[in-house]
């Protein structure tokens, strides 16, 4: 009696598994810097992709509703209108919405030090029987001046790399859109 049917290749498969499982988990440092430099190399395609696809929305829109006379050129301008409505929209919600959240930030940051008060008034009230504990309580100073200029360097550091992130994407967009012309038209020359 065979133990294995002829056909049967999931012991195989298992051991095959096993020893890959095995190889992954003792380097897992190589399988890390390996899946951040495959990440790192997919990124700008993926980016361009998810780009293409809010695009191509209102450019379908574009073309099917405002530009269905035209014979030629219709596409590019649908991707021209696209375009220009959707940079309109971040900077119409960019002008809308930074000034509040710079608004909230700043009556936040006036409202803290309150809030901080209130806290260790209520921590001395409730650890008056505990005397180690209200002695710490005490011990609680502020540098509000040391604080909030942290907390303007953290927002500055934060709009740069949102900024340094917006130009970067813009970036792989354009080396993206490049890259489908060329493959579009099939010059291998493209430049």
């Amino acid at each position: 009696m065979k133990f294995f049917k002829e056909n049967d290749k999931m012991p195989f498969i298992l051991v095959a598994f096993g020893i890959i499982l095995y190889l992954v988990l003792s380097n897992l440092q190589v399988v890390f810097s390996g899946i951040s430099y495959v990440s790192s190399v997919a990124f700008p395609f993926i980016l361009g992709s998810c780009v293409a696809f809010i695009i191509n929305v209102p450019m379908s829109f574009f073309e099917r509703k405002l530009f269905y006379k035209l014979k030629k050129g219709k596409r590019v301008l649908s991707l021209i209108m696209a375009i220009v409505s959707i940079v309109g929209v971040i900077i119409l919600v960019s002008r809308l919405i930074i000034p509040e959240l710079v608004d909230t930030i700043f009556k936040l940051s006036n409202n803290i030090p309150e809030y901080v008060k209130e806290i260790q008034a209520l921590l001395e009230k409730t650890s008056m029987n505990k005397p180690m504990v209200h002695k710490y309580v005490n011990q609680i100073t502020f540098d509000w001046d040391k604080i909030s200029g942290e907390l303007i360097t953290f927002l500055q550091d934060g709009a740069t790399s949102m900024l340094n992130s917006t130009v970067s994407a813009i970036t792989h967009w354009d080396l993206y859109l490049h890259s489908m012309h060329c493959f579009r038209k099939k010059n291998y020359q493209c430049r």
